[in-house]
C-alpha cells in the first residue's frame, strides 16, 4: 500500500507541504503513541514500555477511504495531498516507534531520549535515502526499456520487494 501509494502521489505538491506532513506524520504519531499507551497503562497497569508499544501499533493511519470521499466530495487537492503524505511517512514513524519500544521491550536496548531520536532519524532519514537511491536505479533502467509492459511491472514490484529487503534487513532501515 505504501509503495503504490507513492507511486500516485504529487511529488511535487508533497515537497511544498512537507513541513506540516512531517509535523503530522511525526510529532503526530508519537503524541498519539503515547496517548493511547498512557490510557492503556492507567487502565491495564500494564508496563508502560508494552502499552506504548501497543499504541505505536494502533496510531499509524490509512486514508484510503478519506481520500475517496474527498475526491467525491470534490475537497481541496491539498488537504488529500496532506492527509497521504501523512499517512506515507506515518507508517515508517510507526515502524521506526514499534522497533525502538520492541528492542526495549526484550532487553535488546535501553534506549534514552536522545538514543531514541538518533535511532529515529537513521531509520527514518536513511529508509528514504535508500528508497530514492533504488528509485534512480531503476529510472535509469526504465529509460532504456522500449515499452515493454512486462518489463516494465516486473521491474515496478522487484523495486519494491528489493529496495525493502535491502533497507530492513540488512541496512537496519525503515523499509
Amino acid at each position: 500500500l505504501i509503495f503504490e501509494s507513492s507511486l500516485s502521489i504529487d511529488v511535487r505538491r508533497l515537497l511544498e507541504d512537507v513541513g506540516p506532513i512531517l509535523f503530522l506524520a511525526i510529532i503526530g504519531l508519537l503524541i498519539s503513541t503515547f496517548v493511547v499507551g498512557g490510557a492503556v497503562h492507567w487502565i491495564s497497569g500494564e508496563a508502560l514500555v508494552v502499552c506504548l508499544l501497543l499504541g505505536a501499533i494502533v496510531s499509524a493511519t490509512d486514508p484510503v477511504a478519506v481520500v475517496a470521499i474527498f475526491k467525491e466530495l470534490g475537497a481541496p487537492k491539498r488537504l488529500a495531498i496532506l492527509v497521504e503524505g501523512e499517512s506515507l511517512f506515518n507508517d515508517a514513524t510507526a515502524i521506526v516507534m514499534f522497533n525502538i519500544l520492541a528492542a526495549m521491550i526484550i532487553g535488546a536496548a535501553a534506549v534514552d531520549i536522545g538514543g531514541g531520536a538518533f535511532a529515529f532519524a537513521k531509520v527514518f532519514i536513511g529508509g528514504i535515502i535508500v528508497g530514492y537511491v533504488m528509485a534512480r536505479i531503476f529510472c535509469a533502467i526504465f529509460a532504456r526499456l522500449h515499452n515493454s509492459a512486462m518489463v516494465e511491472i516486473t521491474l515496478t514490484v522487484t523495486l519494491a520487494y528489493f529496495s525493502f529487503v535491502i533497507a530492513e534487513h540488512y541496512l537496519h532501515l525503515s523499509g
